[in-house]
Parts: C-alpha cells; structure tokens; sequence
C-alpha cells in the first residue's frame, strides 16, 4: 500500500494551485494511515487545514474543483474530508461549523463534522499529504475527550434500513467500545478484535459477518440478522 494514494495526492495539488498561500496542510487519517483500508470499500479521510475564513469565491471554486475532479477520476467519490481555518482548530474539532465534502463533492452547507476522536487519528496516525507533520500542527487530544466523543456517537440512534447499513454499525459499535476502553483512535478491525475478546460468544458471528461484508461479502437483504442483532447488542452493551 502506498504511503499518498494518487487521488489525494492530486487533490492536493490542485488545491495548492487554487488556494495557494492559503493552503496550510492537507492531512490522511482514518482507515489509511491505520492501515485498514479496504481497496473499493473504504473512504479515504482528509483534513484540509486552511489560514482565515474561506470566502464564497473561493468554496464556489472548490465546489468546481471537486466536481472536475469526479469526472475526471472516478476514484475521487472516496475523498470525504473538511475545510478547517487553522484558527478554528480545537482539540474537539472545529470551533465553528465548516465547508466539508462527502463522495468526493463539497457539500452545499458548512457543518460540525470533526469529533475529538478525529482529531486524535489525524494526529497520532495522519499522513501528511501537504504541510507540517500532523503534530506539529494539530492540538493534542486527551483520553478523555476521545472516550466523551465517542460515547456521544454511540448512543445516537443509527439509522439501519438494510444489512448492509447494520454490518457497518456493528462494526462502528465495536470499535467505539474498544476506543472508550483505550482512549484512543481506533480502526474497525481492531474493534472486531476487542469485540472477540471481550463481548459475548453469541454475538461473535454477528461481528465476523459485519466485517466479511465490509471486506465485500454480499448481504442477504431479505433477512434481517444483522438488524436483529444490532439492536440487541445496543441494548445490552451499551447498558454493560
């Protein structure tokens, strides 16, 4: 696995080209720069580090540099990532609602993405793309606030229609367990691992299939197991 995947290094390129001096860092964190990525499956996961407010001139450029990007290279829809003024950097995120992109395009309206957890991957594991060494320009991030973070996103109700959607949320689950436990970021297959070693046996096939179809095993949609066992899981470990 390369350490830069070609479509990240070409966006950032083109946003060196388009924001110039006003482009301070673009960092690679989540399932790359732990090492679980899955080719065709996983998004890749940026931070974009800028200096000052982006105006609207600008986001309407990067609105057209992401759709460019798209037509142009199909593997631009697992860019997700948010626009974040260097000053608006905090430990727990961003200060402020910001610009941020989804399937490679940039959304229509700012928002509170980043969580202290984020932060924390971008930090301790980033893969620095464009600019200074993640720790050197990121703020730390205590246990704590990674183990608060993740205990608010474990306890929204997740939305699960198919199989599909309740394999990722076993697998979220599990790894947000195991980040409460640690304190610390946390990739999805360490999260089935921890869930081996630490929740019940009945549940073990539930987490080994979540993560079969996240390695691009076919859900049987017409059943509703993995839907069964999500809600059962949450009611019982998230009250453990």
């Amino acid at each position: 696995m390369p350490a830069k995947p070609p479509i990240v290094v070409a966006l950032a390129e083109r946003l060196e080209d388009l924001l110039a001096e006003r482009l301070v860092a673009v960092v690679l964190g989540g399932s790359w720069s732990m090492g679980d990525f899955v080719e065709g499956r996983s998004d890749l996961d940026l931070l974009v580090v800028v200096s000052g407010e982006l105006s609207p001139v600008e986001l309407k450029r990067l609105a057209v540099l992401h759709e460019t990007l798209l037509a142009e290279q199909p593997e631009a829809a697992q860019l997700e990532g948010d626009y974040v003024p260097r000053e608006w950097l905090r430990p727990t995120g961003s200060l402020r609602a910001v610009p941020y992109f989804r399937r490679g395009r940039l959304e229509p309206r700012p928002a509170l993405m980043l969580s202290a957890d984020n932060m924390a991957n971008m930090r301790q594991d980033g893969i620095a793309v464009f600019g200074p060494r993640p720790a050197e320009l990121l703020p730390e991030v205590t246990a704590e606030a990674v183990r608060e973070a993740v205990r608010a996103m474990l306890h929204d109700a997740p939305a699960a229609a198919t199989e599909r959607a309740a394999a990722a949320e076993i697998l979220d689950l599990v790894r947000g367990l195991c980040a409460v436990e640690t304190g610390l970021p946390t990739s999805k297959s360490e999260g089935v691992r921890w869930a081996l070693e630490h929740v019940a046996s009945r549940w073990h096939a539930s987490v080994l299939r979540a993560d079969e179809i996240r390695r691009g095993a076919t859900p049987i949609e017409n059943e509703a197991t993995l839907r069964r066992a999500l809600a059962d899981m949450r009611a019982e470990l998230l009250l453990a």
